[in-house]
């Protein structure tokens, strides 16, 4: 319950407004709240969530990964004593508070420190450090938690500058344009940035590291995830099984002229694992210009982990969208093709 209170004669801040008798009050009110004893945390309770990095935790209990990636998931906890049960629904990793034994989808496992449990792909959980994959919209590139670099040829400088001009314009981070030529000058800037990659760069040559899969293996050296659903060449590009290199799918399909297609993907971050990178490519000028216009630049643009943007005006230019699995990998059941 709220009210408002105006005082006669004067302005919207003047000497003695806390003297005021219902300001005085209300002051009084929250004192007395403040010293009474707060009602014992629910021993049951459920966290629901579409984006785990968006979400926070209760209790020392939060989601940290989705089984598949696009669909909520739900965790049910009850508390017991120093035992919980819980149960799962579409969830590949939580975090939980060291309180003992915890009963997760039928399965005790022990937890003498409170840190990760990840469910491994034949159902069974156990305490694990191996990273898992921060996922969400494209627009969480642009969410101000990094400076953002834009890596590119000198071909595609037109490109880069339009982005970072667009980034600058809507109060995006600040982004740094680096040639592909000198990635190897600004290591320390690109371990710290999230990543744009902008036209066919083998990122492996152009950073100086070696190539392993998904997750990254503890090792040192800085390595660089193979991503098998997306390869990007010069003027084409293939997603999953599916090439893209031709002007168009026949003119009966397009309202207008025959234009090529443009390709946005989240990617792995090449060297840090904690940071998001991006891949906009195109078979022509026109579909890199394409695949830049889909940029998610302002906030509420549902622009998912991939969006192929093709001549198909019948869906909007959308010729594929969706979101990879937890390895990086093509979801049949979380993507269209």
């Amino acid at each position: 319950m709220s009210s408002l209170d105006e005082v006669d004669s004067q302005e919207h801040w003047f000497d003695g407004v806390f003297a005021a008798p219902h300001v005085q009050s209300f002051i009084e009110l929250l004192i007395r709240r403040a010293s009474e004893p707060r009602p014992l945390p629910p021993s049951v309770f459920t966290l629901t969530v579409a984006l785990p990095d968006e979400s926070g935790s209760r209790q020392g209990y939060r989601i940290v990964a989705l089984d598949r990636p696009g669909r909520l998931g739900r965790l049910e906890v009850r508390l017991d004593g120093a035992r919980s049960v819980v149960r799962t629904t579409n969830v590949r990793a939580i975090e939980a508070p060291a309180q003992g034994d915890i009963e997760i989808d039928g399965q005790a496992v022990p937890m003498t420190s409170g840190g990760r449990l990840v469910r491994s792909e034949d159902g069974v959980w156990s305490v694990s450090a191996v990273p898992t994959r921060r996922m969400g919209p494209a627009i969480q590139i642009a969410d101000g938690r990094a400076a953002i670099v834009l890596l590119c040829d000198r071909a595609e400088l037109d490109a880069a500058q339009c982005l970072a001009h667009g980034l600058h314009i809507y109060g995006l981070p600040r982004a740094h344009i680096v040639f592909a030529d000198d990635a190897l000058d600004h290591v320390r800037l690109l371990n710290s940035s999230n990543l744009i990659v902008i036209g066919p760069i083998e990122l492996s040559r152009a950073l100086g590291v070696s190539k392993t899969l998904w997750p990254p293996r503890a090792s040192a050296e800085p390595v660089i995830e193979l991503m098998p659903a997306v390869r990007v060449e010069r003027d084409r590009f293939s997603v999953h099984r599916r090439v893209f290199d031709q002007p168009g799918y026949g003119a009966s399909l397009s309202l207008g002229p025959p234009d090529r297609s443009g390709l946005l993907a989240m990617i792995p971050h090449p060297l840090n694992s904690a940071l998001q990178a991006m891949q906009l490519a195109g078979t022509d000028a026109a579909g890199l210009e394409r695949a830049l216009r889909a940029f998610p630049l302002r906030t509420g643009t549902p622009v998912p982990e991939l969006a192929v943007l093709g001549p198909d005006r019948r869906t909007g230019e959308v010729v594929a969208a969706g979101w990879w699995a937890n390895g990086w990998s093509w979801s049949d059941a979380t993507s269209y093709l």
